[in-house]
């Protein structure tokens, strides 16, 4: 994959050329406000027009990698997406959202305080995190389910085009959506990514009831959300390593394929133990590989289906939990003493370098040199010209 981004298709280059091109190449002193986008992901492209309304995103994730959906075909129709979107809201067929608040990044304290002036994308999510968890009407059980990944709504999207459904599942299904519809909006905001509708999903408050999908060539469907539906994987996010109290662990919850082969509820924890994504914890019984089944003899629970995420959930800080595991085969049962996650004024290494990943769209990809300093994190307007921005140099498109 990474032999062949750092080549892109002449078509790709030719349509860069209709964008003036920035990049940045550090947070600090750059505007998140209005550059808003997920900052735990490994690469982003923002396309906004001359006054500051965006008009996509792309370079959003899921759980299970970094670079779930980031492709080359995706990326070209994301791009393409943009341009016709753009003349569109020109000719006032389409509107776009508002230009977003500003927010310099120096703004959050741990920003300011911490990462000082090599701010990477990681140290605004971990800034974002704390915030989160020091309003005064933080919940924990509310509050932390940040850029939820639309298969929790039965969303399953192409990651070649990014807004094409090549399954239904769930509620998209009782909502009558098929395989091969190409979702052209969310709630009214037109989206041409699988970042834009994750983004538009991270918008709407936890206590949502139901959310508009328009497709192409249908009239626009309702989707009924039932509760904790946005509920998802977030323990390899900044936010997700940073809960307090902390299992003390990272891990990957199994397929329904992996757990109906070890004999596993399909609805129920079966979390693989791994220690890349937190510290392990002095004298632990756990070993990398286990594969947690209970918790306190609790097997599944409706807030999630991540064993690690539950403890974060449920138990106090210092309790002694018993856990159910698979071992080589065979069942037993460890103790798990409940720690303390890493301390506010403590940057945290992003998940891509705790997994041992070389490359990388930013670093060896799509990065420096890769597609010509053009696709960076940060921003891209309309027009033409390219120029790479240092952040004391970059700022929000006027």
């Amino acid at each position: 994959m990474y032999a062949q981004l750092a080549r892109p298709e002449q078509e790709l280059l030719e349509l860069e050329k209709q964008f003036v091109r920035l990049r940045f190449i550090n947070m600090a002193n750059v505007d998140v406000g209005k550059f808003e986008f997920d900052f735990d992901t490994t690469f982003a492209v923002m396309v906004l027009n001359k006054d500051g309304q965006v008009i996509s995103r792309y370079g959003g994730r899921d759980a299970t990698s970094p670079e779930s959906f980031i492709t080359l075909p995706s990326l070209q129709k994301a791009l393409e997406r943009s341009l016709e979107l753009h003349e569109k809201a020109q000719k006032g067929e389409v509107e776009l959202p508002k230009a977003l608040k500003s927010r310099a990044a120096e703004s959050y304290p741990f920003i300011a305080k911490v990462a000082a002036r090599c701010v990477h994308c990681h140290d605004v999510a971990s800034a974002q995190a704390l915030e989160i968890f020091d309003s005064p009407t933080f919940s924990l059980k509310e509050d932390i389910w940040i850029h939820p990944e639309p298969i929790s709504l039965g969303l399953d999207l192409d990651p070649d085009d990014g807004v094409t459904l090549r399954k239904v599942l769930g509620m998209a299904k009782e909502a009558g959506l098929a395989q091969g519809d190409r979702i052209l909006s969310v709630n009214d905001v037109p989206v041409s990514t699988y970042t834009d509708i994750q983004y538009q999903l991270h918008r709407l408050p936890t206590d949502t009831k139901s959310v508009k999908v328009t497709v192409k060539g249908k009239n626009p469907m309702t989707l009924k959300l039932e509760a904790y539906w946005k509920h998802s994987d977030i323990t390899w996010r900044r936010l997700g390593i940073r809960l307090s109290p902390s299992a003390g662990f990272g891990g990957s919850p199994l397929s329904t394929e992996e757990k109906m082969a070890l004999e596993l509820p399909k609805d129920g924890f079966a979390t693989k133990v791994s220690f890349l994504n937190f510290p392990k914890p002095e004298g632990t019984r756990l070993e990398e590989g286990d594969v947690i089944f209970s918790v306190n003899g609790v097997e599944k629970s409706e807030l999630t289906q991540h064993a690690a995420l539950y403890i974060n959930l449920v138990h106090q800080l210092g309790e002694v939990v018993q856990l159910g595991l698979l071992r080589n085969g065979k069942r037993q049962i460890v103790s798990l003493k409940v720690t303390k996650a890493p301390l506010a004024d403590e940057r945290v290494m992003d998940s891509d370098s705790r997994m041992g990943n070389k490359g990388g769209m930013m670093r060896g990809g799509m990065g420096r040199g890769g597609m010509r300093g053009g696709m960076g994190r940060g921003g891209m307007r309309g027009g033409r010209g390219e120029r790479d921005m240092p952040a004391e140099e970059s700022e929000a498109p006027q």
